[in-house]
C-alpha cells in the first residue's frame, strides 16, 4: 500500500477474501469513482443480507449490454 501511496494513488484496505462480495457487482463500492474516505464507508455499509437483491439488480441493469 505504501508503494500505491507514493505514486500518488490512495490506498486502503479492502479486507480479507472472504470479505470481497463488497467490492462484487451491485454493492455501493462497485465500479464507482469515490474518494477514499466515501470508499471506505460503501465497503463499510455492504450488507450481506442484501447481497442476493443487489446482484439481481446489477444483473438486470447488465442485461442489456449482453
Amino acid at each position: 500500500m505504501a508503494l500505491i501511496d507514493r505514486i500518488g494513488f490512495d490506498a486502503i484496505d479492502g479486507g480479507t477474501l472472504s470479505e470481497s462480495w463488497r467490492q462484487q457487482p451491485g454493492e455501493q463500492a462497485y465500479c464507482r469513482d469515490l474518494d477514499k474516505e466515501a470508499l471506505k464507508t460503501a465497503l463499510q455499509n455492504a450488507d450481506l443480507r442484501q447481497r442476493a437483491t443487489n446482484l439481481a439488480k446489477a444483473d438486470e441493469q447488465a442485461r442489456p449490454y449482453f
